[in-house]
């Protein structure tokens, strides 16, 4: 057999041993380098996988985040980045979530086979399905959130990047046009938020606790419960509030407030919280579809302090996403009050704890 036959179909049957030849082929091949090189970190490299013949005169884009540690509006912030960054392309979206994720039950809810859409409809006339048997479908890289400036965390990229005026109107924009919930699940939030609601004016607070003492590196600093209740204290002072609707995961947090501020205070009563200090998003329960209703119990709190006409927060994705869906509404919050003590230069990742939490659990 001809070597030269020999080696090239050598190199054809083993990826990385071709990818190595090319790397030393073409070393001094500047535009080869740079290519390499922008892979995973240019957000303006969009490379298309053919998966079928579905769909030929068709662009998708499929935003399919596999991460495992994301809580549910670190997942659906990931999701309205992707939206925003498929019509600065103008490309079609399609949204799946991965089998990995917090929120997968491993079955279908609500008529939806994957988690986004157990809560949500889909956001284009394009089936995961048909999607995952398309011609050109480009998928959904990390990266991609950089378009416009380097975003690790989120809520410090607001605070410290210089856009968060400009950020937080894109991306309302972006749910108007995308985000639809499904029947069942605005039932619920609509017949649960007039239940606690009522015609009261109401300041919303949300209290951020679990893992959030951690300090994960680029994540806020902790804001502690006195300056949570202090704000609300001068809140109802100075502004009328005659009730405060508490969000929280941890059920001390609850017995503060109340001890406080009596029965000025309401929440939800049926929620899975924190007892422990363990985050709830990575918690078991023992209640059917467990982890869908974790996600049900966190959106009807965003949805609700959305809807109340103060609030009184720290950064998170939780009051970060529930200030996107009051400016998509087109009527500010009345009273907004973001406490923020700075961000954590160092410490771990959640993806790093996540699996630290997952390895003690298997060794249990």
């Amino acid at each position: 057999m001809n070597f030269r036959k020999c080696v090239l179909g050598f190199l054809k049957d083993h990826e990385k041993a071709n990818y190595v030849v090319s790397c030393v082929r073409y070393f001094k091949d500047g535009k080869f380098r740079q290519s390499v090189l922008e892979i995973n970190h240019d957000p303006t490299t969009i490379k298309y996988e053919n998966f079928g013949d579905k769909n030929k005169d068709e662009i998708i884009y499929l935003i399919y985040p596999e991460n495992f540690a994301l809580g549910f509006f670190a997942l659906f912030t990931v999701v309205l980045d992707g939206l925003y960054f498929a019509d600065r392309f103008h490309l079609k979206p399609v949204v799946e979530y991965s089998d990995k994720c917090l929120y997968d039950e491993g079955h279908a809810i609500n008529g939806g086979e994957n988690a986004f859409e157990y809560f949500f409809e889909p956001v284009s006339d394009i089936s995961v399905k048909d999607a995952r048997q398309s011609r050109n479908v480009a998928l959904y890289k990390q990266c991609h959130r950089n378009v416009d400036g380097e975003i690790t965390v989120l809520g410090n990229y607001l605070e410290n990047g210089g856009r968060m005026e400009e950020y937080m109107l894109d991306r309302a924009k972006v749910y108007r046009k995308y985000i639809r919930l499904k029947p069942e699940v605005q039932s619920y939030i609509d017949e649960n938020m007039e239940s606690v609601l009522g015609d009261r004016k109401c300041v919303g607070v949300h209290v951020r606790g679990t893992d959030f003492r951690n300090e994960y590196r680029d994540h806020a600093k902790v804001v502690t419960l006195d300056q949570y209740m202090d704000a609300a204290e001068e809140a109802i002072k100075k502004h009328g509030f005659e009730r405060i609707f508490l969000a929280t995961d941890e059920e001390a947090t609850v017995a503060e407030f109340r001890k406080r501020f009596g029965d000025k205070v309401v929440c939800y009563g049926d929620i899975f919280r924190s007892t422990d200090g363990e985050p709830v998003h990575f918690s078991d329960g023992k209640r059917k579809d467990h982890k869908y209703r974790m996600g049900l119990e966190v959106m009807r709190d965003m949805y609700t302090l959305a809807e109340c006409d103060g609030l009184i927060c720290g950064y998170s994705n939780v009051s970060i996403t529930s200030r996107i869906v009051r400016l998509a509404s087109g009527k500010p919050y009345e009273y907004e009050n973001v406490i923020s003590n700075g961000f954590n230069e160092t410490g771990t990742t959640t993806y790093k704890d996540r699996k630290k939490r997952a390895k003690r659990k298997k060794r249990a």
